[in-house]
């Protein structure tokens, strides 16, 4: 048991899992996906930890070579050389490495940049999202102002702002707008007193309606 906690395989771990790992959230973290079961992206992990240890010994081979360079065009002793403790060197390659590849690969894939390269290199996408309004909501939508209308032509006027929240549960999806609204008699949207939030349970959706107003006016 004992040998779990050994230092060299506590670094074989962080190397070919928790970098792995951590690339995958982060990328994952930039396009809208169903999280997927760990043991169905395993094999993601494997490759993804691969690729890190791959930009790893390049980058130290690049940084040894622009060492030697100072060096010897230094007038300091040529017996100095910097170099980075062991726990260190762990760390930035199994912590700030991951980070670092996880933004550009999301980054790369979400804004199509070389997008079959880019996919290639970040491998296919756990799947598509089951619900429209996921996407809507993550990637597109800026506060302002919704009108939410149920199967049973129940309506809500809302605002949704930073306060605000769309669920994802594909059981239970929900929506918290922050402030909701009446609509008077001459069609503007007027405020309750007291301001009033609601929660609204998205299970009999029929649309969403956005409507784009400054936050200062109303509709």
């Amino acid at each position: 048991m004992l040998e779990l906690f050994d230092p060299a395989n506590i670094g074989i771990f962080a190397r070919f899992v928790v970098a792995g790992y951590l690339i995958l959230s982060i990328r994952n973290a930039y396009v809208l996906n169903e999280r997927a079961a760990l043991a169905e992206v395993t094999l993601d992990i494997l490759l993804l930890s691969l690729m890190n240890q791959i930009v790893w010994v390049f980058l130290v081979f690049v940084a040894g070579g622009i060492q030697k360079a100072i060096i010897a065009a230094s007038t300091a002793p040529q017996h100095f050389q910097g170099k980075l403790g062991d726990t260190t060197s762990l760390l930035l390659e199994t912590l700030v490495l991951p980070l670092i590849l996880g933004g550009l690969l999301g980054y790369a894939l979400r804004h199509g940049a070389g997008s079959k390269v880019a996919a290639r290199l970040a491998m296919p996408m756990l799947g598509p999202t089951k619900r429209t309004y996921d996407a809507v909501f993550s990637n597109f939508a800026k506060p302002g102002y919704i009108v939410v209308t149920l199967d049973d032509e129940t309506v809500a006027n809302g605002y949704f702002g930073t306060k605000s929240h769309a669920g994802r549960d594909p059981a239970r999806s929900e929506i918290f707008l922050e402030e909701i609204f009446l609509i008077g008699a001459d069609g503007q949207w007027q405020p309750f007193s007291p301001p009033r939030s609601a929660l609204i349970s998205l299970s009999k959706l029929r649309s969403i309606e956005f409507i784009d107003y400054p936050r200062k006016d109303r509709p």
